[in-house]
């Protein structure tokens, strides 16, 4: 066997344990520039192999990006670029947690909330869930607000986010200075809770997995203490 042939099969096969390294080890998200150093390492194992692998093979391919790209050369360097763009892309097999800019948030006042700068997630935040709660789950406290009881929600509105406001059905007092507070679900590693995490205010809560028509405690914890404290008795009305 060649010494071409030894390099080929050392990169082809460092390639393919990357890839499912990747794919069975790694979470759904990074921060950029460990995504990026991710995908210098994947390109650079495709370069190598592409290099070696019989010598001569050229290729000529379209990249997977918006508009026409087209990619021409030596197979080392093309594979290269390939897979670098292809890491770069929407298609990335991990994507790439992203500052986002202030968004204001309405209020059921007709105002807006405060902004808050919206960071990226330091690495002890759990990725995004893809099942948790069904949609149109919705917990219900009660409180008072100048002697008059107004009924706060939290309700889960599309398959990641939750939204903490006022009911519709208290009284339009209650509504005054109100805000409307948006998390997204989480993965939890406990299963009698659902974890939400509201990047403003770096905050995680814990709503009990209970019956509709049961009540049970939630609990909260802000960055960076990992201490969970005592939070409100929510009852599961949805």
């Amino acid at each position: 066997m060649t010494n071409e042939a030894k390099a080929s099969w050392f990169f082809g096969v460092g390639f393919a344990i990357f890839l499912v390294c990747v794919f069975v080890f790694a979470p759904q998200s990074l921060p950029q520039f460990k995504q990026q150093i991710l995908a210098f390492i994947c390109a650079s194992l495709a370069g190598f192999f592409g290099a070696f692998f019989t010598g001569a093979l050229l290729l000529n391919a379209e990249l997977p990006l918006p508009g026409k790209w087209i990619v021409s050369g030596g197979a080392g360097f093309a594979l290269f670029l390939i897979v670098l763009f292809w890491w770069r892309s929407s298609s990335a097999p991990i994507a790439a947690e992203i500052t986002k800019p202030d968004v204001p948030v309405a209020t059921s006042s007709g105002g807006h909330e405060p902004t808050h700068p919206v960071v990226v997630p330091p690495l002890d935040i759990p990725p995004i869930t893809r099942g948790g709660a069904p949609i149109g789950t919705k917990f219900q406290f009660r409180y008072l607000k100048d002697n008059i009881e107004c009924i706060n929600e939290t309700v889960k509105v599309s398959a990641t986010d939750w939204e903490q406001r006022n009911s519709a059905d208290s009284p339009a007092s209650c509504n005054v200075d109100a805000f409307i507070f948006k998390s997204t679900e989480r993965e939890s590693n406990d299963h009698q809770y659902f974890l939400t995490y509201e990047e403003g205010r770096s905050l995680f809560t814990r709503l009990p997995n209970i019956p509709v028509g049961q009540t049970g405690p939630s609990d909260w914890r802000q960055l960076p203490s990992q201490t969970w404290n005592a939070g409100r008795s929510l009852t599961r009305v949805n």
